[in-house]
């Protein structure tokens, strides 16, 4: 049979998207100056958002080289545990910042909403067998 991969590529892509967004600007502000914060320096928010990213790389790959409908059950319930929490994470932090806030916040949003579709599609969208005769 042959192997899907569009969904664990594109949740390993959105998942390492969301680990380097850590590094880029979150919040820029000032008066007369430009000042750029970006996830690792609004304390606890760059270390989860990394930490969830790799272990969702991590699954995914385990899952690209083992080949095991039980880790397509853990990447996916992985993928959207961490897209659901950068989420939250995303929210709760910048919540008194959003009228500042910057390229890095914005990608990951989208990237923490890609994570959860990939994630969602590889867990419903079962592979089509394949008819011997």
């Amino acid at each position: 049979m042959k192997k899907n991969l569009v969904w664990p590529i594109g949740i390993i892509s959105s998942s390492a998207i969301l680990a380097i967004t850590t590094i880029l600007p979150w919040v820029g502000y000032g008066f007369l100056s430009f000042n750029l914060f970006s996830a690792q320096q609004i304390a606890w928010l760059g270390i989860i958002l990394i930490l969830i990213a790799i272990a969702t790389i991590v699954v995914s790959i385990f899952h690209l080289v083992m080949d095991k409908k039980d880790l397509l059950l853990a990447m996916g319930i992985t993928g959207i545990c961490a897209g659901v929490v950068a989420l939250l994470v995303t929210l709760i932090g910048m919540g008194n910042y959003f009228g500042l806030a910057q390229f890095g916040c914005y990608l990951c949003i989208l990237s923490s909403i890609t994570l959860v579709t990939f994630s969602i599609l590889a867990l419903t969208i079962k592979p089509k067998k394949s008819s011997k005769k």
